[in-house]
């Protein structure tokens, strides 16, 4: 009889060295938070929800005081601030910026202690109320998830090159 004897040995230690490391995902976790960092900066320049619909546009008033950028880059500070936090088994994205969910969601802002607000310091004018429609900026789209799952693949990919080196 014929026989071959596989030694495992090898392979065994490579199976283990994966699951260490899946069981580990911080390096994993930080190379999907900055692709989703770089898909939602993307989209916050295009002005784009994570469906592809354009945000609606900015009301005229609004748009003439405006000096620089456009919807949500007056100052930069939303993009800038797109962060993701890795927990032991999770990660969390989005950005720390009061006005976040405002955008996110819309909101109808009225006066707390005044008739009016004061729409530029009251250089425009005043109302009662002012709508905030919603400009959705948090979320994937389907082209998202097939990019974070490329990039979880290539991932898993380098790890096992270098573990059969």
């Amino acid at each position: 009889m014929i026989s071959i004897k596989l030694d495992d040995t090898k392979a065994i230690k490579v199976i283990d060295e994966i699951a260490k490391q899946l069981k580990q995902p911080r390096k994993l976790y930080g190379e999907l938070g900055e692709e989703l960092r770089k898909q939602h900066q993307t989209r916050i320049k295009k002005e784009m929800a994570p469906d592809g619909k354009k945000w609606k546009p900015l009301q005229s008033w609004y748009k003439k005081t405006k000096k620089r950028g456009g919807i949500l880059r007056a100052t930069g500070e939303l993009h800038n601030t797109l962060a993701y936090n890795i927990g032991a088994d999770s990660l969390e994205f989005g950005s720390p910026v009061k006005y976040a969910p405002t955008h996110q969601f819309g909101a109808v802002i009225i006066p707390k202690r005044k008739k009016a607000l004061a729409l530029q310091g009251g250089e425009l004018g005043f109302a009662k109320k002012v709508n905030v429609p919603s400009r959705p900026w948090l979320g994937v789209s389907e082209d998202d998830i097939t990019s974070l799952e490329q990039r979880a693949i290539r991932h898993l990919n380098k790890m096992l090159e270098r573990l059969n080196k």
